[in-house]
């Protein structure tokens, strides 16, 4: 417990100071580049493709690449892109048909993609400053924050209600120990965290006010998304035969045992803030 609770403790604290320092030129890129990488080498040696270096190269370079590009220019080459990595996946495929499968391919497909795009919509959250009207770089740390942290606050809610009052099993065969209790008490946990966070910055800036129905929302859904991610990670471990990921967390694992709820629940954050801004905005400015 003392290692995790030390693991814990500094991976929240370099998290901190990549949040607080994300617009050195980079910055935000590179880490987050590392950690898609490294998950998707992390989901390749799950499955047991780590072994075949051609595609695991192939996918790990495919999961970190984009994460150094421009919107921009993934709007203009990003088709020709993808188009490459098919035709390189299945020149794999073709050269090692005796060891892989389609299903195989199929797999290291939908992770270099999945990774990628989960990461990137938070350098499109951080840029929303650029893309949404009247939108402060204090607004964008305060949907960073929310984005973040919406699935580990939840998971942290669902724990401890779940071991209060946790009677009945949300997917047993997939996680034994998460309840329907701990469930819905993440839920609620959740949107109220939310709306307290919306509270605290309505003080800390004077001239914003917050939508706390969209807080609300935004709450109870990332820990909807979020439970869902992790879920689909641990029925992947399940089916691999393996406790956690990697150990570059003593007593948390790997990057995808801390990361396969926000992979689902960044992307959620971005669409939702984004496609509702103009009707239905988060903050406003009076």
């Amino acid at each position: 417990m003392k290692t995790r609770i030390i693991s814990g403790a500094v991976g929240v604290i370099v998290l901190a100071a990549v949040i607080y320092f994300r617009n050195i030129p980079y910055l935000l890129n590179i880490v987050l580049a590392l950690l898609s990488a490294i998950a998707a080498h992390e989901l390749f040696a799950a499955k047991g493709l780590a072994s075949n270096k051609p595609l695991s190269v192939l996918g790990t370079v495919a999961a970190a690449l984009p994460l150094f590009l421009s919107s921009s220019f993934l709007a203009k080459w990003g088709l020709l892109m993808l188009f490459v990595y098919v035709l390189l996946l299945f020149l794999v495929m073709m050269k090692y048909k005796d060891s892989l499968q389609l299903g195989d391919i199929a797999f290291a497909f939908a992770s270099s993609l999945l990774l990628p795009t989960a990461f990137y919509c938070l350098i499109g959250i951080n840029n929303f400053k650029e893309t949404l009207d009247g939108v402060t770089d204090g607004d964008v740390l305060f949907f960073i924050i929310l984005a973040v942290c919406g699935a580990w606050i939840a998971d942290t809610g669902a724990y401890f209600t779940g071991m209060l009052l946790g009677k009945h099993k949300l997917a047993p065969v997939i996680s034994p120990k998460k309840t329907i209790e701990g469930f819905v008490g993440g839920i609620v946990f959740n949107m109220l965290v939310f709306a307290l966070a919306g509270f605290i910055y309505t003080r800390i800036d004077s001239g914003v006010a917050v939508n706390y129905l969209f807080l609300l929302v935004l709450g109870a859904l990332s820990a909807v998304i979020g439970c869902i991610g992790d879920l689909s990670a641990s029925v992947i471990k399940r089916k691999a035969g393996i406790k956690d990921y990697g150990k570059i967390m003593p007593g948390h694992g790997g990057v995808m045992d801390r990361f396969d709820s926000f992979l689902m629940v960044v992307p959620m954050t971005y669409i939702v803030i984004n496609s509702f801004w103009s009707v239905w905005p988060l903050i406003i400015r009076g």
